[in-house]
């Protein structure tokens, strides 16, 4: 299996699934059946499962990392500030040194903001992360799954197919529902 958040590599597994499924198809379309979303041009489940081709889930994840830096940068940032305040209204009595240690807590609880939704962002980034990872793997194990169950069955239908969008006119039995 592709290693995590490696798009390409998982996507790859699952390319001889879907090749097969898009090759049942068009002997299918061939033979008239007709579905918008399955038979709407020729590589329409090909261009489906290829649409998170060059899906970067790792620089997603260096995104997720430079936003958990910056808030524990942040998170610094404000714990210095707050001891500065401590320190100043210690240092200054007097109507001067109340305004000024307000001003100053003031810029703390901004700060205090400021550092929660850094987290918050790169929480957010995290789950982004975590569930396209989900999705794309999820996808490739359904086109597994889905070609797999007609395992049995593969070499013929395969064949089949082959024959009747190279246009020999007939299909096997076996193509045509029958078992």
């Amino acid at each position: 299996m592709a290693d995590r958040l490696d798009v390409d590599a998982r996507l790859a597994e699952g390319r001889v699934a879907v090749e097969h499924t898009q090759t049942y198809v068009l002997a299918s379309h061939a033979l008239g059946y007709q579905h918008p979303d399955l038979t709407a041009h020729p590589a329409q489940i090909r261009e489906w499962y290829a649409s998170e081709d060059e899906l970067d889930l790792r620089a997603l994840d260096r995104d997720c990392a430079e936003l958990r830096a910056a808030g524990v940068v942040a998170a610094e940032a404000l714990r210095m500030q707050r001891a500065q305040v401590a320190e100043l209204a210690a240092a200054w009595q007097g109507a001067g040194g109340d305004a000024a240690v307000q001003l100053l807590q003031r810029h703390c609880d901004s700060a205090d903001a400021v550092v929660g939704e850094l987290r918050a962002a790169a929480q957010r980034c995290e789950s982004l992360r975590d569930n396209l990872w989900h999705l794309v793997d999820s996808k490739v194990a359904t086109a597994i799954a889905v070609d797999d169950r007609a395992q049995a069955q593969r070499p013929a239908w395969l064949a089949a197919a082959a024959a009747v969008t190279a246009g020999s006119g007939g299909a096997p039995r076996m193509w045509c529902g029958s078992r």
